[in-house]
């Protein structure tokens, strides 16, 4: 079974192949409108003259300024964000939400969103102890419990938080056997939050909590999952000759399912019915139908 290659990039904000962010373009688009406004407010007369209405242009073009300008200034953050500012590139203070006034070229804003939200890990290939080859995926829960330290102490959280989660499902799954894998999925994903978790509080902190991480993908070759099959059935069998040491061969069971399908023929009387209903019972213990299926 070939191994699915992750996505390094992943939660990377691609900005390179010669296109510029958006605020720049955003700065480029406003200097060209000011310069502009600025030529026309300039060159045009104090008032113009438009079907015998006279309109003071030089106003109207100087609350236009005014308007661009102040736009620059204010910047609105939503209830799940938060802001945090950094002035000629020193930590600031983190703001929001609301409308914030942000001083171009002074000031800087980068916005950290607060929700909880999800992050998935590509399924990748892992050896197991027992030299078992599959394929394992998981989803991390988390949230920013602290903006300022996701943003200075972090490059990249969200990478962060995939490549640690791949690597312990690696180092975990190897050093354990399927069986114990494939049983104790529950343990696994809490011992890998707990320890991101402390890992994301030490001295120089991730900002993160991590609520939950979810095996949610897991996948071995059919000959193995033949194999389980086949363990997982004689496991039954075991138990039921535990619980019946009388119990009768493997083979017999398809006939005592098909007495289970049976009915009383003749004489509907209670008592027979009543027989009938606790030979049922008694079959359905025996093959162990109620616990097993």
């Amino acid at each position: 079974m070939a191994p699915i290659p992750i996505n390094r990039d992943m939660g990377n904000d691609k900005k390179g192949g010669g296109w510029r962010s958006l605020s720049e373009l955003e700065n480029i688009l406003l200097i060209a409108i000011l310069a502009l406004l600025i030529t026309l407010f300039v060159y045009l007369p104090e008032k113009v003259s438009l079907n015998g209405l006279t309109m003071p242009i030089k106003i109207v073009i100087l609350l236009l300024i005014a308007l661009l300008i102040l736009s620059r200034f204010m910047v609105k953050f939503d209830e799940y964000e938060r802001g945090v500012i950094f002035r000629f590139g020193k930590f600031e203070g983190v703001t929001g939400p609301g409308l914030k006034i942000i001083l171009p070229m002074v000031e800087r804003c980068v916005r950290v969103d607060t929700r909880l939200n999800v992050y998935t890990t590509e399924p990748h290939e892992v050896v197991t102890k027992d030299r078992i080859r599959f394929m394992i995926g998981a989803a991390v829960f988390m949230y920013v419990s602290n903006p300022r330290d996701a943003v200075i102490n972090m490059g990249d959280y969200k990478s962060a938080l995939i490549h640690y989660v791949d690597g312990s499902l690696r180092s975990i799954c190897g050093s354990s056997t399927s069986d114990y894998i494939v049983s104790h999925m529950d343990e696994i994903s809490k011992t890998i939050k707990d320890n991101l978790n402390k890992l994301a509080g030490g001295m120089k902190g991730w900002g993160i909590i991590v609520e939950r991480i979810e095996i949610k993908y897991i996948q071995f070759p059919v000959e193995v999952q033949e194999a389980m099959h086949k363990k997982a059935i004689k496991d039954i069998e075991s138990k039921l000759a535990v619980v019946d040491p009388v119990l009768p061969p493997a083979e017999t069971k398809e006939q005592d399912v098909a007495v289970v399908d049976k009915k009383p023929e003749g004489g509907d009387t209670d008592a027979e019915v009543g027989d009938y209903e606790k030979r049922i019972k008694e079959i359905k213990k025996r093959i162990g139908v109620d616990e097993f299926w």
